[in-house]
This record gives structure tokens, sequence and C-alpha cells, in this order.
């Protein structure tokens, strides 16, 4: 008991202090142009280069405290520490309607996708650093402050066939749950239902078609991103529709005749990967769990059946389970 809650202390501060790293020095770099709300690389008063260097000055440390974090006890861990400070980043930018108010670019929704693109190749080397470095990274730390836990037992490599399965689960699950949820572009609004979306997207995934390679559905953020903002592109084409309609719902409010914006579309690249890459690392997390207590809760009963009819059927039971899992796992 005291193990995990030395666990539980060290991601807590860990969290603490990456979000205060993200919230304090990088939203200096991403304020916009005009003074106005919603952070985006592509839109700051410094310029693109200058914000991404302040970016990645910052992703330094965020990253190595979550893959230390991560080495200790989940490697899940890792992941939702990262997501969660950007998620913060994110917050402190403020409504995603401000971008879209000062954009004056006609194609707005294909800069969005190339911002995806961006963070999707962040996303790709954060998943590269966890498969690499978590064993090198555990090798170096003491025994008395790394635990073996289920999350341990995940695969970190390249996703196959079999892999890109449950990743396709999560993204329809995910999708659906939040444009039901997202309503506005308010950025707590945004920021829960994303993460709440994308929480239930991969726990029912993982339920549906366990395997242990994580990385596809970790990906997923960057996926619906690009969906909902490809579907926007070819839905509007213009742009000044797209804040026209912004305009009359920010007057009319929850006004349900007045035409309205996918709210998919009003997440901004940021929102999507850092409430996305948390809200994944929870429901995966919570999902090995209780997959872990299934397999005990079968060898358990093995165990205590009655009778030499009822114990064989019991430990027959669990081994196909225990057979059938791996074929899945080796395919990752």
């Amino acid at each position: 008991m005291l193990v995990a809650l030395k666990h539980r202390l060290m991601l807590i501060a860990a969290a603490v202090v990456t979000s205060w790293l993200a919230g304090t020095y990088a939203s200096a770099a991403l304020q916009p142009p005009d003074g106005s709300t919603g952070f985006a690389v592509t839109s700051t008063a410094v310029g693109v280069w200058q914000t991404l260097a302040v970016l990645l000055a910052i992703a330094v440390p965020v990253v190595a405290i979550g893959l230390i974090i991560g080495a200790t006890d989940n490697p899940l861990a890792g992941p939702f520490v990262v997501g969660l400070a950007i998620t913060v980043l994110s917050w402190t930018g403020g409504s995603s309607d401000g971008w879209f108010m000062r954009t004056d670019q006609p194609g707005g929704f294909v800069t969005l996708i190339l911002e995806t693109i961006g963070w999707g190749l962040f996303l790709v080397g954060l998943v590269v650093a966890i498969g690499f470095g978590d064993r090198v990274i555990r090798g170096m730390l003491p025994d008395s402050i790394c635990a073996s836990r289920e999350g341990r037992k995940l695969t970190w490599a390249l996703p196959k066939r079999h892999a890109l399965i449950p990743a396709v689960i999560c993204l329809v699950v995910a999708g659906a749950c939040a444009y039901a949820f997202v309503r506005n572009s308010e950025p707590g609004q945004v920021l829960l239902s994303v993460m709440l979306a994308f929480g239930i997207g991969s726990m029912t995934a993982h339920l549906a078609y366990t395997q242990t390679n994580p990385i596809a559905i970790l990906l997923s953020p960057f996926a619906l991103a690009i969906v909902a903002y490809g579907y926007a592109a070819l839905r509007y084409d213009d742009f000044t529709q797209v804040q026209t309609a912004l305009n009359q719902m920010l007057v009319l409010g929850d006004d349900m005749t007045v035409p309205r914006i996918n709210g998919l579309a009003l997440v901004l690249p940021m929102q999507y990967v850092g409430a996305g890459l948390a809200g994944c690392a929870l429901g995966l997390s919570g999902a090995v769990n209780v997959v872990a207590g299934d397999k005990r809760e079968m060898v358990t009963s093995a165990r205590i059946q009655e009778g030499p009819t009822g114990g064989f059927m019991a430990a027959m039971w669990v081994s196909l389970t225990r057979k059938s899992t791996p074929k899945r796992s080796d395919e990752n």
C-alpha cells in the first residue's frame, strides 16, 4: 500500500511540475498577435520558428519527467503527464473562437491540418522515446522506487494489423462521444469533453479487442483531428462562412435554431493532442487493470472450485483465456 501511495504522490508531483512549466513558460511564446484567445503554433506574435524553438526547449524537461515517472510504475503515466501538461497549456490560451475570428486565410482548416501533422510527429516521437527509453531509464533507477504493475505488460512497438483494430474502435467511439459532448468553444468544456471522449473510447477499444500494443490508440486523437478538419474544409467553401456561423453562435448562445458548426471542428490541434492523449492514457490504464482483474478472478475461481469436474472446467477456461490473449498480442 505504501508503495502504491508513493507512486501516486510521484505522479501528482510530476503532473504539477510539467503543467507549471507548460502553462508558465510555453504559453508566453504562444500569445496571439492581436492579443485574442486560442493558442496555435501557426498564429503567434513572435513567429512560427521562435515559437517552435521555445516549445521544443520546454518539451525536453516535460517529456523527460514523463519518461521517468512512467519508468517507475506504469509506462502510460508518461503520456498522461505529457498530455496533461499540453492540456493545461491549451487551457491558458482560452477559447478557440479567438483563432477562428482572427484567421484571414481562405483555407483555415488546411492550416489546422498542417499544424495537426506537426503535433502528430511529436506524438510519434513521444511513443518512440517511451519504447526505447523505458527499459534504459528503469535500469538506471533504484529498485526501491520501481514497481512491477500491469501496465508494464504493454508492448511498445510498431503497430501491426491487429493493433489497428482497437485504434479504429477508439476513433469511432471517441469521435461519437466528442461530437455529442462538445457544444461550444469554451476551453474547459472542450478539454473535459475531449478527455472524457477518448477515455471512454480507449477503454472500450481495449476491452472489446484486447492486445498489448497501445501506440495506435494513443495516436487516435491525431487521426480524429485530421478527419474533423478535413470534413470541415470540404463542407465550407469559404472560411468566412465559418466565422459568420461562429459569430451567430456566440451572440445567440444555446439557440438551437441557429446553424451550428460541428463541435469537432471547433477543437484546436493542441486541445486534441493534450486532452486526447491524457484521456487515452487514463482509459487504457483502467482497461488494463480491468482485464488483469478478470484474469486474477478466473485463476482464483479455478483454485476454489470444489469437486474434480468443477475444478477441471474452471482450469480449462483459464487456460483457454491465457492462450487466446497472447495470440493477438504477438501480432500487435
